[in-house]
């Protein structure tokens, strides 16, 4: 890495800092309270722990990556405009830019995993059964990549910062919504009348469905289903198609505005 693009990257960090700190907390606090929760609940009620569980790896424990991966985009490509200030659109500055929220991704995921063990370790005294953990925590990872290929793809479609967000936060929020919905679908809502079977579909268009708990947690088992392994790769892929799509969006109104 040059020295010059290694500036670049430093500054950009800089900017997005307090994002990072923001999704760190938040996903510290969520994965502290809701898996404090679910190892509690395992050892009584299988199920239940399940479902909590499940709530957290493919919803609540998820909303960190959209803050995190949109809000860092936003604060280098979409918010400058808001102040108006023009974002840095050189093939340089994306990549600066994308090489930035890569690495304050990975130091946030990094961060809450070591939470999330230390607590398993501190109400378990072993990782027995949670050796699915690396694997999760790397699915958030390419989660956070891909809200922030949002972002940026929110801002080649659109040079007005309200419409670029509403375009990356709308998919956000309904990716978010329909994982909501899934989880209705889980053994323990239908079994007290919360929720219903056919609820599971909704998974199909989120694209936190795609964190399969139940082949996560069988792991290290005896019965280990590693499907879960390339659904987590197809996280990565989906990021990196969207990164690539906003890259072009942005070089094509780039040339049409000379």
């Amino acid at each position: 890495m040059s020295s010059g693009f290694a500036s670049m990257v430093r500054s950009d960090l800089g900017k997005i800092g307090k994002i990072a700190v923001l999704g760190t907390v938040m996903g510290c606090f969520l994965c502290i309270f809701i898996n404090n929760i679910s190892i509690s609940a395992i050892a009584m009620s299988p199920a239940m722990g399940s479902t909590s569980l499940k709530s957290y790896l493919t919803m609540a424990g998820a909303i960190h990556t959209l803050i995190v991966g949109l809000g860092c985009a936003a604060v280098l490509w979409i918010l400058p405009g808001m102040r108006g200030q023009k974002a840095d659109d050189s093939s340089s500055g994306v990549k600066s830019g994308l090489a930035a929220i890569a690495i304050a991704s990975l130091a946030v995921e990094l961060v809450i995993l070591a939470v999330h063990c230390a607590m398993v370790l501190i109400k378990n005294g072993s990782m027995d059964g949670y050796e699915f953990l690396p694997i999760a925590y790397a699915g958030f990872f390419f989660l956070d990549l891909f809200f922030a290929g949002l972002g940026l793809m929110g801002h080649g479609l659109s040079d007005e910062p309200m419409k670029a967000l509403g375009v990356a936060g709308g998919v956000g929020g309904w990716c978010l919504l329909m994982s909501m919905f899934a989880l209705m679908g889980s053994a323990t809502f239908v079994m007290v009348g919360a929720g219903a079977d056919w609820c599971t579909g909704f998974r199909a268009v989120t694209i936190f469905g795609l964190m399969d708990v139940d082949s996560l947690m069988s792991i290290g088992t005896s019965a280990a289903d590693y499907s879960c392994l390339w659904e987590t790769a197809l996280i990565l892929v989906l990021a990196a198609i969207v990164i690539a799509a906003g890259w072009h969006l942005l070089r094509r109104k780039d040339a049409s505005a000379v």
